[in-house]
């Protein structure tokens, strides 16, 4: 017989992620990503002109890059928090 666990109480895990190999590999992985950034960055360093609704701006191709990417960022992170808000006020219903 299967025995529920009480509302609040979650059952251990199978996979432990936790472990210091993976935390290593975590490291590892983000000083990699790190480097990469920088290269990308010393790379793109030309200027390009950029026009934002009415104003011409002139920056780094890199800071563009990165402008844009937190941009992304931000507008998937608002979408995916107004999707579970709502998915949430469903189920409550």
């Amino acid at each position: 017989m299967i025995k529920a666990e009480p509302d609040g109480v979650n059952p251990p895990s199978i996979m432990n992620f936790n472990t210091p190999a993976i935390n290593k590999a975590k490291i590892i992985l983000a000083v990699i990503l790190v480097i990469g950034m920088f290269v990308v960055a010393f790379q793109n360093r030309a200027p390009v002109e950029t026009r934002l609704l009415v104003a011409t701006v002139t920056m780094p191709l890199f800071v563009l890059v990165l402008m844009t990417a937190g941009f992304g960022f931000l507008l998937g992170a608002l979408l995916t928090w107004a999707l579970m808000s709502k998915r949430g006020k469903q189920r409550d219903k």
